[in-house]
């Protein structure tokens, strides 16, 4: 997720015990410095929320995480993406919204609104997936969001007018989702979202729905990215059915015998492109091939400990191979949409250009970009869990 820059005078106090922490804060209009009232004041992906009172004061109790993002949302107002970290439990700091200087466009652009339902169908499916947990998922307030069309790129640009209430009846949750950027390509296809969310647990006295909720969570966690980076903080991937292997990638103008070696083993379909600029600006394609290494990397050869940020640090600038050896067996969606029974070995990939700081709930950011690949790329808000999640 990003993290944005923004005027603050926040007033904030932490009271720290031994396992948990409790916010307390207020919300405050910037230029008046009067209280802000009714603004939507949580921890992304997680269960920690509020709503600020008439003296624009809240309180989030039991937090048992100290890094992780806050979000600071009120209607008319320039939205707050706040990182905290360790270094501001017990400081006093104030959020001060700012009024937004332009309005939003509230409506749709007339030539996508002749076919509304087709882009409200095209965006579910990238925001809550096509799985089965997907199919008990929905969006309440639909009509929030507005369609519109960046002429210079012709991307369409999907924005929501108040945050989207996603009920997700498969897991049990009831989710505030925040929308701060979404745009596809004129090929109808994503090409970037970002979002932040608020889980709240669903409630229900039927013991069968609970059970549901329970082993549809559990379901969800096993083989997630999840529970891989909590294996990683503690450093028992292998005891977790957990493998990791780097990506090797080989040049052809670079390394050739190598290329031609892993063409050899991999057939001609294994050759991919990529698209370099020259010293005179021209642009050239290198052929390479990508080769997993035989060889399964223990964790002291991929981490470190970061006793200063109470974290572990996944060492960057390498792909890894990362597969889950303990079969899974549920309905989910593969390839083009089709739901498969899956029972078999899961794989992902990960690609990070520099170091990934990994914390002991599996949250961990990126800052500086990290590329997801394989199952792991395929989850969606449907089957993503919060991340104060305990099994």
């Amino acid at each position: 997720m990003k993290i944005f820059t923004f005027f603050t005078l926040f007033f904030c106090c932490f009271y720290l015990s031994a396992q948990n922490i409790s916010i307390h804060g207020t919300v405050i209009d910037a230029a008046t410095a009067t209280p802000v009232s009714n603004a939507l004041v949580f921890i992304h992906q997680s269960t920690h929320g509020q709503i600020t009172d008439s003296a624009g004061t809240f309180l989030l109790k039991n937090v048992n995480e100290t890094d992780f993002e806050m979000v600071v949302y009120a209607k008319n107002y320039e939205p707050i993406i706040y990182r905290f970290t360790k270094n501001q439990i017990n400081k006093k700091i104030k959020f001060a919204l700012i009024k937004q200087q332009t309005v939003k466009q509230l409506k749709t652009d007339s030539l996508l609104a002749t076919n509304i339902t087709k882009w409200q169908q095209i965006f579910l499916e990238e925001l809550l997936g096509i799985s089965t947990n997907a199919t008990d998922c929905y969006i309440a307030n639909l009509s929030a969001l507005i369609f519109t069309i960046d002429t210079a790129t012709h991307y369409i640009n999907i924005t929501a007018t108040e945050p989207l209430q996603v009920f997700n009846e498969s897991l049990g949750y009831c989710i505030t989702c925040y929308l701060h950027e979404c745009t596809l390509t004129e090929k109808q296809e994503l090409n970037s979202i970002e979002y932040y969310t608020w889980y709240k647990p669903s409630t229900t006295r039927n013991e069968e729905i609970i059970t549901k909720w329970r082993t549809r969570r559990h379901d969800a966690y096993d083989a997630s990215i999840m529970q891989f980076m909590r294996a990683f903080y503690k450093g028992i991937i292998s005891n977790n059915g957990y493998s990791i292997k780097k990506i090797m990638r080989y040049y052809e103008d670079e390394s050739p015998e190598l290329f031609n070696n892993a063409r050899k083993m991999n057939g001609a379909s294994a050759v991919q492109k990529e698209v370099i600029t020259t010293a005179n600006n021209e642009y050239k394609y290198r052929n390479f091939i990508e080769v997993v290494g035989k060889e399964e990397l223990p964790i002291n050869k991929i981490s470190l400990v970061d006793t200063i940020n109470n974290g572990r640090i996944f060492i960057g600038k390498n792909q890894y191979d990362i597969l889950y050896k303990s079969k899974i067996s549920r309905l989910f969606y593969y390839n083009n949409g089709t739901n498969e029974m899956l029972s078999q070995n899961i794989t992902s990939r990960l690609k990070l250009t520099d170091n990934l700081l990994v914390f002991s709930s599996g949250r961990f950011f990126d800052d500086t970009k990290i590329s997801i690949q394989g199952f792991w790329h395929l989850l969606r808000l449907a089957d993503i869990l919060p991340f104060d999640y305990v099994e």
